[in-house]
């Protein structure tokens, strides 16, 4: 490689990749112009040690040497330049340990220092975004999910407003109809559960069989059941979070607010303990996302502007 980029009086040599040949139609021993000087092919680059860590390239590769650099021309304040240095240790050293000393004798410097753990650093960005999105997703889908399961469940005891009135006149007590209404909550909460959960389950299978072999990477296909615990976890607590709140109201109606409710509804808001018990929910299902999450800020800031959104659209539709 010292032979081929070598530079005598006249001109430099350089070494490209096949695909420069392809595109110039030029060949080994041809000279191509680049910049305000002349370079002589003297050899095709056939492979390159760690070229995976070097990032996207917009054009095929060309080296040359210092000396060839400088006669090109090209380097003018302005020019867009980086430098890679590769640093090779002569006894075990951790690379945090090298990388602090270096910050410590070296502060405020724009270089960045990356070892094995992640010598791909445009992929582990590319893991990073593409968690956050998850993340985001999931926890969009658990708000409007949840936001959806309390305005089915203020439909549900609409439709049941006579049942309850009836039960409340025979001697029915508001803890017996907060029960029972609660029970049938959650029963079909829990069906929509299992059926999520055994999809869950299932879906890694079903990627192994569909598209399997297109993916470059090994894959573990297997049941993940921390996943599916969370999972189980997130909907008991936002279903029994969204549902406490309209059956406790139901709860505090008499009979015969009951049957008005529909044309002249209760002020009732239900006792404080079921409120609380309903922010507990919702707070733990904040706190397990939080926890989990790789991105606490990140998570935090989503939920507390969700919490926001939910308490200006509260009470823009009690103003208007």
């Amino acid at each position: 490689l010292r032979e081929a980029l070598a530079c005598d009086e006249s001109i430099c040599g350089t070494v490209v990749e096949d695909t420069l040949f392809t595109r110039l139609g030029v060949a080994v021993g041809d000279i191509i112009h680049v910049g305000d000087t002349d370079y002589s092919i003297r050899a095709k680059l056939l492979s390159e040690p760690d070229r995976i860590s070097g990032g996207f390239s917009l054009g095929p590769r060309m080296m040359i040497s210092r000396a060839g650099l400088e006669r090109s021309g090209l380097v003018v304040p302005g020019s867009l330049i980086t430098y890679h240095y590769d640093v090779a240790f002569n006894e075990p050293l951790a690379p945090d340990y090298f990388e602090a000393v270096l910050d410590g004798e070296f502060p405020n410097q724009n270089w960045r220092v990356r070892d094995h753990t992640n010598a791909v650093p445009a992929v582990a960005r590319f893991v990073r975004q593409a968690t956050l999105f998850l993340t985001l997703v999931g926890l969009t889908a658990l708000v409007v999910g949840g936001v959806g399961a309390g305005q089915a469940i203020n439909a549900f005891i609409d439709r049941r407003r006579s049942s309850i009135a009836t039960l409340k006149a025979l001697g029915a007590e508001g803890g017996q109809i907060f029960q029972i209404y609660m029970v049938l909550v959650m029963f079909v909460a829990m069906i929509g559960l299992g059926a999520g959960l055994i999809i869950g389950a299932a879906l890694p299978f079903a990627v192994e069989y569909f598209v399997g072999d297109a993916i470059p990477a090994p894959a573990k296909y297997a049941l993940y059941p921390g996943p599916l615990v969370l999972a189980t976890a997130f909907g008991i607590l936002t279903a029994f979070g969204f549902a406490v709140l309209p059956l406790a109201r139901a709860r505090e109606i008499n009979p015969a607010g009951l049957f008005r409710d529909l044309v002249a509804p209760s002020a009732s808001r239900g006792r404080w303990r079921y409120r609380l018990a309903a922010f507990g929910a919702l707070g733990a299902v904040a706190i397990l996302s939080i926890s989990l999450s790789r991105y606490v800020e990140f998570t935090a800031g989503f939920l507390a502007g969700c919490v926001g959104v939910l308490v200006a659209l509260r009470y823009s539709a009690l103003a208007l």
